[in-house]
């Protein structure tokens, strides 16, 4: 795979270079798995959210048919 540059600020430079440093891992190695880990993270956000929709959802739901049960107790 060819080489790919791209631009990043000075701070996030001495930033990988100190991971480098201390993990004894490349820049590149350490970027891919940073990359990895927050593809995940975004993933497990959006799975968070969509459970937060459908537990909204079920709640929503049971409160209607809770309504409608009682409704139905009042005009029987």
């Amino acid at each position: 795979m060819p080489d790919l540059t791209i631009n990043i600020t000075q701070n996030a430079q001495k930033t990988l270079q100190k991971l480098a440093e201390t993990s004894g891992k490349t820049i590149p190695v350490i970027v891919e798995k940073a990359l990895e880990n927050y593809r995940r993270y975004l993933f497990l956000m959006q799975a968070n959210q969509a459970f937060a929709d459908l537990k909204k959802k079920r709640n929503s739901m049971a409160r209607r048919t809770r309504r409608k049960t009682t409704l139905g107790c009042h005009l029987s």
